[in-house]
Formats: C-alpha cells, sequence, structure tokens
C-alpha cells in the first residue's frame, strides 16, 4: 500500500516520479521485516529518499486500492496450494512458532483478509 499513493502524489504520479528518475522501485517482505528501496543515479538520491520519506509517512489509504491489494493477495493465496516447498515451509514455521506471531503465514490469514479496512489499516 505505500507505494499506492501518498498525500503529494496518486499512484500514477508516484510512478511517473520514479521512472522519470530513471530509477526502479523495489519492494520485499517476510515475516520479521518489509523493505522498500528505490535504485536511482547518484544526482537523484535526495528526490528518491523525499519519495521514500513520502511514501511512508504519508501514505494514503484509499478503501479502492485496499480492495486491489487484497484480490491480489487473494489471487496469490491461491495460487500457493501448488507451490509445494513455499507451503511446506510455511507449514513447518507454523509448527515451530505455532503460538508466537512468527509462526502465521507472510501473506496472513485468508480469513482474516477479508476483514481488512483501510481504518484498520490506518490505525495500526
Amino acid at each position: 500500500m505505500l507505494a499506492r499513493g501518498t498525500s503529494q502524489h496518486t499512484k500514477a504520479s508516484f510512478a511517473e516520479e520514479i521512472e522519470g528518475m530513471g530509477a526502479r522501485l523495489d519492494t520485499d517482505h517476510c515475516r520479521e521485516r518489509q523493505a522498500m528501496t528505490i535504485r536511482c543515479f547518484k544526482g537523484d538520491i535526495s528526490r528518491a529518499v523525499s519519495l521514500l520519506g513520502d511514501a511512508v509517512s504519508n501514505a494514503t489509504l484509499d478503501s479502492a486500492e485496499l480492495e486491489l491489494v487484497k484480490r491480489e493477495v487473494a489471487d496469490e493465496h491461491e495460487r500457493n496450494h501448488t507451490d509445494y516447498e513455499n507451503t511446506t515451509l510455511e507449514q513447518c514455521q507454523y509448527n515451530a512458532f505455532r503460538e508466537h506471531m512468527v509462526g502465521q503465514p507472510k501473506k496472513g490469514d485468508p480469513d482474516q483478509l477479508q476483514n481488512l479496512t483501510s481504518e484498520t489499516l490506518d490505525g495500526y
């Protein structure tokens, strides 16, 4: 959701700003961390840092955009059933850390995904 619009940029203008610098936005998440990286030319570092700061500090949590993200994640949940390696690793993680948050699925609980709202994210 961080790269899907801020108080200063729409989703499209955010992407155009990055593309205009000849930069590349990468996001990565796992159980313990989440990363958002912009690879850019040396002269554009201040613009990239400003964009990252805006994305983290001023993210707009649009309900329509959240519904798109929820559909994307739900599709990923469905595709995971054929990815035996990741499914096995998820189950091992769950069995090792059953009562701890680390034991929960990386992409969240599919049943709880539908209950997620932009107000819940904003409160978090």
